[in-house]
């Protein structure tokens, strides 16, 4: 089990640090519709209040969403909603929302082992998202190294442990770092595992934090972004540590598997 310093990258309490969603740390906003394939997953807390954001996801098919297991572990498909074209929180303009009709988490996840291995979900659609919200590209299987390649993270996640919420999605760009590094900076911490499944972005002023789960990490590959990334989890205080993503490129035999049913 993890200990209390690290927690998943969501805007649900589930360790020590986790709270409401804000937005990226060392982020800037990001131009209107820059990364057309990320979604918003809403749900309400409170019957008679709007939907609000508590993870990210990126819109893989027209109706297909790949996020973070842990993002919807429990979840009843019914209470989600996704909202795709959204770049002001609390404004519909040009968004577009639809509900989940059933959730599919990868059979091995462990939401208690160390590293969350397997901490993928996908979310289907009731109906698919107009051709307007464009879906990004998957990483080929033999995908290496991405240290030297263009690569940004996005989202509505915190500025730091303790910051409010921002307005507009936000986005930064990373430097990957390789897993043994990520391994080193982490064996300071008991408990913490890294896998090949994982990859971990550098911790230099600059991390995915509270409310980013579920969200994309894309880097640029022949002149086009493919989805390298779900972020996964990272320290609580969301500095000082690589943040780490689940390495898409692992999963792709999973995720073709319900892309062409």
């Amino acid at each position: 089990m993890l200990i209390s310093t690290v927690v998943v990258l969501s805007a649900v309490a589930v360790f020590v640090g986790a709270g409401p969603s804000s937005r990226i740390v060392g982020g800037v906003p990001a131009e209107s519709n820059k990364w057309p394939w990320q979604v918003s997953l809403q749900k309400r807390s409170i019957f008679f209040l709007p939907p609000s954001h508590f993870c990210g996801g990126s819109l893989i098919a027209p109706d297909m969403v790949l996020t973070a297991a842990h993002c919807v572990d429990g979840t009843s498909p019914s209470t989600v909603t996704v909202v795709a074209g959204l770049h002001r929180q609390g404004s519909t303009a040009d968004s577009q929302s639809i509900t989940v009709s059933s959730i599919i988490m990868h059979s091995q996840y462990d939401n208690a082992g160390a590293g969350f291995p397997n901490d993928i979900a996908i979310l289907k659609m009731s109906q698919p998202f107009s051709l307007t919200h464009k879906t990004v590209e998957l990483p080929e299987a033999t995908m290496g190294f991405l240290g030297n390649n263009d690569c940004w993270i996005t989202g509505w996640g915190k500025t730091d442990a303790n910051s409010g919420t921002a307005e507009v999605l936000m986005e930064a760009q990373m430097g990957v770092i390789s897993n043994g590094q990520c391994e080193q900076s982490w064996s300071q911490i008991s408990g913490a595992s890294i896998y090949d499944t994982h990859i971990c972005i550098e911790a230099v002023g600059k991390s995915a934090c509270n409310g980013d789960s579920g969200g994309p990490l894309v880097c640029r590959v022949d002149d086009q972004y493919v989805l390298a990334g779900v972020t996964s989890w990272g320290i609580t205080t969301c500095e000082g540590f690589p943040s780490v993503y689940v390495r898409v490129s692992k999963f792709l035999t999973w995720i073709n598997m319900y892309r062409n049913m």
